[in-house]
């Protein structure tokens, strides 16, 4: 508004509209853009605003190369910070579909990076334009400290998603009740401590506003592993077809997407229930394959970078975990080494992956650990006649290891999941070791 005729400043706005996934108001923005430029100074849009236009045309279709290249330092491309497609995950999207037209609670299972949010993303986007809409929010770190802070972000979105109009409907002690969790719902309302004795009453309150919100016809929970166990005790309570009060709520379809639980926590307990009710329909997200990999690398639209040639590289490298593909992407970006990329015989790594498998790691126990760092230095030698010679056990001894291993997807077999976990392994041995 300031500086109407900077193209820096529209192109940003772009930028930031197409990363928030608005592709709508993105294109609206090059349009003010183009107006202004031709109106005040007679002049087009440079190239770097055309070829970030043409990213966000194509947001939903396959790109063609774009006329822009990498400078060392400079800012990665939105399509890498936002891939314009979701990209080998049409049949996990059907999955989803089929299960809540089946009445299941969808599941949608897997290790960080392979998409889930994305895909999410994706699968709410079906409801938009229609009378029936899904809701979307998520669990996020810190929320396992704070009593109820996935709910209340859950009935948040849910109230933002209606308007007040529906739960203005709610009598005086319901909204009051739901204030306890939002207190922006009602101010005036005082609230009041939870306890055990007040959990029905709560759990009724939010019955009753699922039930105002009745247009909402599927709410998804994404990132479900960091939630509180007051909110996981709670979704359970909403997802119980034995309560008579919950039959009577409006029907509502139910995402949920997490990583894989450990046993006996609350968030695993709440799938085994549902599983032996034989009502939840998981949906296990695996690494995209190679032919997956090229589509996405060419959906990208980096010049100087083909699909076909990058991709058995960046499976090699990243065992197919987009995340890691597009870090490594990114970080190749940064150095300028882009265009060299399907040349160079060794990819660059990205470290904020790298931090990510370090934390993986720091979580195994002592025995797994060991485990992985004999696999480590032996490299493809590593079998496990080999783990038995170095520690002096037998097979039966690390079993349990080895299943752990294969759990925090670390191995694969006998062999690492990718060659970013390797290298994580290998740097946390000690030098006497």
């Amino acid at each position: 508004a300031r500086e109407p005729l900077s193209e820096a400043a529209h192109r940003r706005l772009m930028r930031l509209h197409y990363l928030r996934g608005d592709r709508a108001s993105a294109l609206l923005a090059f349009d003010r853009c183009e107006q202004l430029l031709k109106d005040e100074v007679g002049a087009r849009p440079d190239t770097q605003t055309l070829a970030l236009l043409s990213t966000i045309e194509h947001a939903a279709a396959p790109l063609g190369a774009l006329p822009h290249g990498g400078l060392p330092g400079a800012a990665p491309p939105p399509s890498v910070l936002r891939p314009p497609r979701v990209v080998g995950r049409e049949r996990e999207l059907a999955a989803l579909v089929r299960a809540l037209q089946a009445g299941q609670v969808a599941a949608l299972l897997g290790e960080a990076g392979l998409g889930k949010t994305r895909l999410l993303q994706a699968f709410v986007a079906l409801y938009e334009g229609s009378e029936a809409g899904a809701v979307l929010a998520a669990g996020r770190p810190g929320d396992a400290g704070v009593p109820f802070a996935t709910l209340a972000r859950v009935l948040r979105a849910l109230v933002q998603h209606a308007g007040q109009g529906p739960t203005r409907l709610l009598p005086a002690a319901t909204r009051a009740e739901v204030a306890r969790v939002l207190p922006e719902f009602e101010p005036a309302a005082a609230t009041r401590t939870g306890g055990e004795g007040q959990r029905l009453v709560l759990l009724r309150a939010v019955r009753a506003l699922l039930d105002a919100c009745h247009h909402v016809r599927c709410v998804v929970v994404d990132d479900l592993h960091f939630a509180d166990d007051a909110s996981i005790e709670m979704l359970g309570h909403l997802l119980d077809t034995e309560d008579e009060e919950a039959l009577a709520v409006a029907p509502c379809g139910w995402v949920l997407a997490c990583r894989p639980a450990e046993a006996g926590t609350p968030l695993h307990l709440l799938q085994d229930r549902l599983g032996d009710e034989a009502r939840l329909a998981a949906v296990v997200l695996a690494p995209l394959d190679e032919a997956a990999l090229a589509e996405l690398v060419d959906s990208l639209a980096l010049p100087g970078v083909r699909g076909a040639a990058l991709a058995p590289g960046l499976l090699r490298r990243t065992g197919g975990n987009p995340l890691f593909v597009l870090e490594t992407l990114k970080q190749a970006w940064v150095e300028g080494s882009l265009a060299q990329l399907a040349e160079a015989g060794a990819l660059p790594r990205p470290l904020t992956v790298a931090r990510l498998i370090e934390r993986r790691l720091a979580r195994l126990s002592p025995g797994a650990l060991t485990l992985a760092r004999v696999a480590g230095i032996a490299g493809v030698d590593f079998g496990i006649g080999l783990a038995e010679h170095v520690l002096g056990e037998s097979a039966m001894q690390f079993a349990d290891a080895l299943n752990e291993l294969e759990a925090a997807q670390v191995l694969r077999d006998t062999q690492f999941a990718h060659d970013l976990v390797h290298d994580a392994v290998c740097a946390s041995v000690p030098a006497a070791i």
